[in-house]
């Protein structure tokens, strides 16, 4: 066995072990899913940097991963369970990317709309129903770890739902709703960024 079929077997085996989907074991390492379906099917070699992640989530040492070891064969239950899950992330996918389009002509239609004389009430419906749309999607992203995409939505959740607020009121002061999504965005971006702050000062003083 040559040593990129056993790195190859070592991922796999791993990930298995651990309950994890190619995507989710994808979305921890911040690979795309099919970089580690091609690592897997030793399609290709990892780099050091991809290695040394691996290493670092199943808390082995690198060397692990070069040498041969045997995992236990995955049961028929767990398999189907892995199946699922990767099915209703492809699922789930699919259907963010089919409407993050939908959702940017919305919000640049919202932007344009005194120019093309939109109705503010039931614009304001049609943005604030969408807003919930895709807070839904956020919860199931946080319902499965799957954590991707979780600074698109909210983002676009917070813009749809301030603008779809702004013309269900009536358009009424919109540097209002402009500085709390300003200010809820800011803490988007800077809030998970504070958390691993704070995560990896805690694992340094072990």
């Amino acid at each position: 066995m040559t040593t990129r079929e056993i790195i190859a077997k070592n991922i796999s085996g791993l990930r298995k072990k651990a309950n994890l989907t190619q995507a989710e074991l994808a979305d921890k390492l911040n690979y795309s899913d099919k970089a580690i379906s091609k690592r897997e099917r030793a399609e290709s070699l990892p780099d050091a940097e991809m290695l040394y992640e691996i290493a670092k989530l199943f808390n082995v040492n690198i060397s692990y991963l070069f040498e041969e070891h045997k995992y236990d064969e995955i049961s028929e239950e767990n398999f189907k369970k892995l199946k699922k899950k990767a099915t209703i992330l492809k699922i789930l996918l699919s259907l963010q990317i089919t409407l993050v389009p939908v959702l940017i002509i919305s919000i640049t239609i919202g932007a344009l709309s005194d120019v093309i004389n939109l109705e503010s009430y039931p614009f304001g419906i049609i943005l604030l129903s969408l807003a919930g749309i895709t807070f839904f999607f956020l919860l199931i992203n946080i319902f499965f770890k799957y954590k991707k995409y979780l600074l698109l939505l909210s983002s676009i959740t917070n813009w749809l739902f301030f603008l779809g607020l702004y013309f269900f009121l009536g358009q009424y002061h919109l540097y209002i709703f402009f500085y709390i999504a300003i200010g809820l965005q800011i803490l988007i971006i800077f809030i998970p960024k504070i958390y691993d702050l704070l995560s990896w000062s805690n694992h340094s003083d072990l």
